[in-house]
C-alpha cells in the first residue's frame, strides 16, 4: 500500500508482512501446531510461488518471547524462518527476466549504467554505488533528503520495469509499478555507521546493500530483497556477485544495510549463468500487537 498515493499494487510480495502469515493462522486455528516447531506453507496468489514459515509452538500455540534480534527491529523475540521454495521467477521469466547477467540502461541527461536484473521473491534491480556517483554507506535521511538522487534512482528503476515489460513509459513508474522491480544499490564491504549510531566492521559483512521501497529509501532492509540479494550473489558476473566478498559463505550471506546487518543463504546448483535455485531463506519475528472484534448492526 503506497504511503503517499490512493494506490494499493498487487504485485510481488513483501517478507516483512509475510513473516505474520504463520502465526495469525495459528491463532485463528487454521493449522494443526506441532510442538516445538510447526511448518506453514504459505502460497503468495501475487508471486504464485510457496513460502515455509517455520514458527516456533507450545501446547498449541504461538511462542512471541525469544532472544532473537533483529537490525532495525526494538527488542527481541522469537525467530521465524522463512524458506522462500523455488523463488525465481515470479513474473514468469525465470531468474533473469531480461535473459542477461548484465544489461545498460540508457539513463536521460546522466549516461549508461551497468544493472542486474534478478527475480527470486521479488525482482530487483541491482546496481554499483559508485555508478550512480553514491558510495554504498548512504543512510535513509541522506537519500531521502537529495531530491536529485531520489529522481535518478527512481529513473533508473523505471528504466529497468520498461525492459522486463511492467510498463511502456518509465516516467510513470511510480504510479503503474511503484513497487517492483525493487530499486537496490551495492557496494563492497567497507566499515560503516549504521543510521542507529553504531559502527559497523567490514569483516562482519559481505557487501554494503540500499534498498529503495515505494520511492524512498528504505529504512532497513526488505526480507524479499536479501532473498533476491542472495540469488543474485550466485549469479555468475552479476553486479551483486562483482561486489561480493571472497570465498562467502552462501549458506550465510551478510548484508550491511542501513540499520545493521542481515543473514540469508541460498540453496542452489549451479547451471551456467543462470543457476538453479532451490530455496532462499532468512528469518524474520513477529508479535502479537492486537485481536479484536467490530460489532457492527
Amino acid at each position: 500500500v503506497s504511503v503517499d498515493k490512493d494506490l494499493v499494487s498487487y504485485k510481488g510480495n513483501c517478507g516483512n508482512i509475510s513473516s505474520g502469515v504463520g502465526p495469525f493462522a495459528i491463532e485463528k486455528g487454521l493449522i494443526q501446531t506441532k510442538e516445538g516447531t510447526t511448518p506453514v506453507r504459505i502460497f503468495n496468489t501475487n508471486t504464485n510461488k510457496v513460502i515455509i514459515a517455520d514458527v516456533q509452538t507450545e501446547k498449541g500455540r504461538v511462542v512471541y518471547d525469544g532472544d532473537f534480534a533483529i537490525a532495525g527491529v526494538p527488542g527481541t523475540a522469537a525467530p521465524i524462518k522463512l524458506k522462500f521454495v523455488e523463488p525465481a521467477g515470479t513474473l514468469g521469466n525465470g531468474l533473469l527476466p531480461t535473459g542477461n547477467v548484465v544489461d545498460i540502461l540508457e539513463v536521460p541527461n546522466f549516461g549508461k549504467v551497468e544493472v542486474s536484473i534478478v527475480d527470486a521473491a521479488n525482482p530487483l534491480v541491482f546496481v554499483k554505488a559508485k555508478d550512480l556517483g553514491m558510495t554504498g554507506l548512504e543512510l535513509p535521511e541522506e537519500v531521502n533528503a537529495d531530491a536529485d538522487k531520489l529522481a535518478l534512482l527512481e529513473t533508473v528503476r523505471g528504466l529497468a520495469a520498461v525492459m522486463i515489460g511492467l510498463i511502456e513509459d518509465y516516467t510513470r513508474s511510480a504510479w503503474e509499478t511503484p513497487g517492483i522491480p525493487k530499486m537496490t544499490f551495492v557496494a563492497e564491504a567497507a566499515d560503516y555507521v549504521t543510521a542507529e549510531g553504531v559502527s559497523i566492521s567490514k569483516e562482519n559483512v559481505d557487501l554494503l546493500s540500499r534498498m529503495m521501497s515505494m520511492q524512498k529509501a528504505h529504512p532497513s532492509y526488505a526480507m524479499t530483497g536479501a532473498m533476491c540479494t542472495a540469488a543474485a550473489a550466485v549469479v555468475p558476473g552479476s553486479v551483486v556477485n562483482q561486489v561480493l566478498s571472497e570465498n562467502v559463505d552462501t549458506q550465510f550471506i551478510r548484508i550491511g544495510h542501513p540499520s545493521g546487518v542481515l543473514e540469508c543463504g541460498v540453496d542452489y546448483e549451479e547451471n551456467g549463468a543462470e543457476p538453479v535455485v532451490a530455496d532462499t531463506f532468512g528469518f524474520r519475528t513477529a508479535n502479537l500487537l492486537m485481536d479484536g472484534t467490530a460489532h457492527i448492526k
